[in-house]
């Protein structure tokens, strides 16, 4: 599986905690998430929101990034976020693989 940085950023007026009308759903579909990421082959590996800066952003295993834009469009989050998915490695990965070979007798 792959890792993926899943950024996602809306408008003050699009916020889940600005009072319109499908406020309660779109919440609850960002609760849901998880559980929705089973049916797409994507889990969640952890999740930050920022709210006063309103953004979210979310670091997701799947095998590839087509799994997590589905789910990402099923959970209609596109409606009131600009989303971004940028592929990852684990610090620990790009250290091994690309750091270490860099710099062979450095200490």
């Amino acid at each position: 599986k792959n890792q993926f940085m899943v950024e996602l950023e809306h408008e003050p007026e699009t916020c889940v905690a600005s009072g319109r009308s499908d406020v309660q759903r779109n919440a609850k579909l960002l609760i849901d998430l998880r559980e929705r990421a089973d049916d797409y082959d994507v889990k969640i590996v952890g999740g930050w929101a920022f709210p006063i800066g309103h953004k979210l952003w979310y670091v997701v295993e799947a095998s590839g990034s087509h799994a997590v834009a589905e789910l990402l469009f099923a959970v209609r989050v596109h409606s009131w976020n600009t989303v971004d998915i940028h592929p990852v490695l684990p610090h620990d990965t790009f250290a091994e693989d690309v750091l270490k070979p860099l710099t062979p007798g450095v200490d």
